[in-house]
């Protein structure tokens, strides 16, 4: 039997080992710049962040923590779409209210609404290119709705997970 002596060890450089559900980065972004959006189409939230994985077969956990404001005048149904895109492809589609935590203050002829909407995916974008993550706003039926309302901060958080 032989004995093998080691007086220093270095990492080979340009690969590591990286076992399967270990996170690899993190990365987050944030915002409070207050965006309106009073038109149907989509519009940015300001709420992005960009990751570059180190791997094709990488996950990406995406965590969003959105502020959002709807101001309405009417008696009908007053609401939006919050939408999360991976670069240019729509990967969460119109988040609609029965997924959000609403607290609402009524007073007559008028209707506000505020609150953070929270969710989570677990992407597979397959790419080692820079990918950004962003979220878009569209209103329906409400006089407006805000992004990041009063300065209410919003957060995305990029997670890449090896697998």
């Amino acid at each position: 039997m032989s004995t093998l002596y080691v007086d220093n060890l270095e990492p080979n450089l340009g690969s590591r080992v990286l076992a399967a559900g270990h996170v690899v980065q993190v990365v987050q972004g944030t915002t409070a710049t207050q965006v309106q959006v009073s038109a149907t189409s989509e519009t940015d939230t300001g709420l992005t962040a960009t990751i570059t994985p180190s791997s094709t077969t990488s996950k990406i956990l995406v965590m969003v923590d959105q502020s959002i404001w709807i101001n309405d005048t009417s008696d009908g149904n007053a609401g939006g779409n919050l939408n999360l895109y991976r670069d240019s492809t729509k990967i969460i589609t119109s988040v609609s209210q029965s997924d959000m935590r609403i607290t609402a203050e009524r007073t007559v002829g008028e209707l506000r609404l505020g609150w953070h909407l929270n969710y989570n995916i677990l992407d597979a974008p397959n790419s080692t290119s820079a990918i950004v993550y962003k979220t878009t706003l569209a209103n329906f039926n409400a006089v407006y709705i805000d992004a990041q309302h009063s300065s209410s901060p919003s957060r995305i958080i990029l997670m890449e997970i090896a697998q």
